[in-house]
This record gives C-alpha cells, sequence and structure tokens, in this order.
C-alpha cells in the first residue's frame, strides 16, 4: 500500500476518500443530477471533499446535508490538458512531439508540486492497483459537484481508498483556500526525480532552447512535404542541430559511462548533471 493510504478503512466516510462510481451511484445520482460529469470519459473515480467532521455518523446521520464530491482522472489527461499547447508536432497521433528545454523546466516544476501535492488545483493520487487503481491520477479541486446525504451508505459501498489523516488535511487545505500549508511528507527525493523523469521522457523530446527554431524550420519542411515526422526522423534532424557544447558534453559522458562514473541506462542523475554543465558559466565561456 502507498504511504499516502490508510491500510484499514474507517467506520465513517472521511474527507478524501475515493470512490467508484458504482452502478447505484451512476444510475439513480450521477445520471440523473450531474449529467456532465457521469458522462464525461475522463471522470474515472470520484473523492470526496467534504470534512470528515461533517461526515461523522450520529444516530444514523451525518451532520452534512449534502456530500461534496470531484472528480479523479488520469494523469495523463492532467497534463495532456496542462502542456498540449507548449508542445510541437503533437498534432498526429504518430507524430513525436518535441519541447524547448524552458518549457521542460516548467512542466518539471509543476510535477514536482503536483507529486508532493503542492499545486493548488490537483490533488495527486497515486496508483494502486490491487484497489482498482491502475494508474496515477489527480483529482481535480476547482471542480466539485454535491449529492444528498442520503446516498451515505452507498458512498461507502462505493469506497476504495482511504487517505492517512495528514494528507486529508492537505486535500483539506487545498480546497479551503487556507493561507497556512499543511505539511505532509515529501515524496524521497531520487524517487521523485526517477517519477518525473519517466513522464518528461514519456512525452516529448526535449531540445535546447537556441536549436529550437532551426528545428522548427525542418520539420515545418518535412510537414509541408506531407511527411508525418516521428521518433526517427525528429532524431535525425536533431543529429544535424548540435551544438559545439552539447557535443563537447556528450564526449565528456562517454568517457565517465567508460570509466563506470555514470551509469549507461537513463538516469536522472545523467539530466541534472548535463543540465547543469549546459548552464555553468564558466564551462560554456569555452563556446
Amino acid at each position: 500500500m502507498h504511504w499516502t493510504y490508510k491500510l484499514n478503512s474507517e467506520f465513517d466516510l472521511e474527507q478524501g476518500d475515493i470512490l467508484q462510481p458504482t452502478e447505484y451511484l451512476t444510475k439513480n445520482v450521477l445520471d440523473k443530477y450531474h449529467p456532465y460529469y457521469s458522462k464525461h470519459p475522463d471522470n474515472k473515480l470520484y473523492v470526496v471533499l467534504t470534512q470528515s467532521c461533517d461526515l461523522v455518523r450520529r444516530s444514523g446521520e451525518c451532520k452534512s446535508d449534502y456530500i461534496t464530491l470531484a472528480p479523479v482522472r488520469p494523469l495523463s489527461v492532467i497534463i495532456k490538458r496542462e502542456f498540449s499547447q507548449h508542445l510541437l508536432n503533437n498534432s498526429d497521433p504518430n507524430a513525436q512531439p518535441y519541447g524547448s528545454n524552458r518549457v521542460r523546466g516548467s512542466f518539471e516544476d509543476f510535477l514536482r508540486k503536483l507529486f508532493n501535492n503542492n499545486d493548488p488545483h490537483y490533488f495527486f493520487i497515486r496508483k494502486q492497483e490491487d484497489m482498482h487503481i491502475a494508474q496515477d491520477m489527480c483529482a481535480i479541486t476547482s471542480l466539485s459537484i454535491s449529492i444528498k446525504s442520503e446516498h451515505y451508505s452507498e458512498c461507502l459501498k462505493a469506497r476504495i481508498l482511504q487517505l492517512e489523516d495528514v494528507f486529508q488535511a492537505k486535500l483539506g487545505w487545498l480546497v479551503g483556500q487556507k493561507y497556512s500549508r499543511v505539511g505532509t511528507p515529501d515524496w524521497d527525493e531520487n524517487q521523485l526525480n526517477k517519477e518525473v523523469e519517466q513522464v518528461l521522457s514519456g512525452e516529448a523530446v526535449w531540445i535546447d532552447d537556441d536549436q529550437i527554431s532551426k528545428v522548427n524550420k525542418a520539420v515545418r519542411e518535412k510537414s509541408a512535404n506531407q511527411e508525418v515526422v516521428g521518433t526517427e526522423q525528429l532524431q535525425q534532424i536533431l543529429s544535424g542541430f548540435t551544438s559545439k557544447k552539447h557535443q563537447a558534453i556528450d564526449a565528456i559522458f562517454n568517457v565517465l559511462i567508460s570509466q563506470n562514473l555514470l551509469p549507461q541506462e537513463r538516469d536522472p542523475s545523467k539530466h541534472l548533471l548535463r543540465k547543469k554543465l549546459s548552464s555553468d558559466p564558466d564551462f560554456s565561456q569555452f563556446f
């Protein structure tokens, strides 16, 4: 079980409970009162936003007359929503998207905030395949719907996971737009680097800002000839635009790898070192 989730569920509903859209909730509640949310293909799950104190049952009923829910969508959908407009060559499904390293930096900052739940618009939900969460997902805290508390017992039946108390508090802080930050454990830095690198490398090919205009021109020329620029074609284009500085960095990396000072495979430390060398003023003055 991921460390953001409780091993054992509580008796009552709580803020942050993750619900499946069961047949009952879909037909009797969502289809009837919130058809847009019910029919939206990306709304895979729902998370409870109502405060836990208002969901405690006394004499069989909770204090709140309504239970507020927010839709939960795949992380891939959120990434597309946030960054597709900043990537190039992404109109054709067979084409290889690419973007500048400036965009990559913004993308990396966004992912780090998202994974540690420091982005006010989203709440990250880690995949838990044995509990019917097959992929990383995000609750969209700015979107919410309310259902009557008479459906409380059905929400309990639909619950698949609960958040640990400290993450419930973090979700409450995000929803309430409070001014004090709720401290939650951050990801281990090495694990966070790997997660961010995996997402970044899967979304696009990242290109130095000083090369992006040349690449754009070459891609436009191929597109004008009705040629789809896929991964192989883009790599061919990039091979002709490698700057002297990055040729030098590649040579340094080859030596370090041959001496077993850097890993051969893809590794976040290699990207960080390349980024550091590329921006280092003492190193750059030779080029």
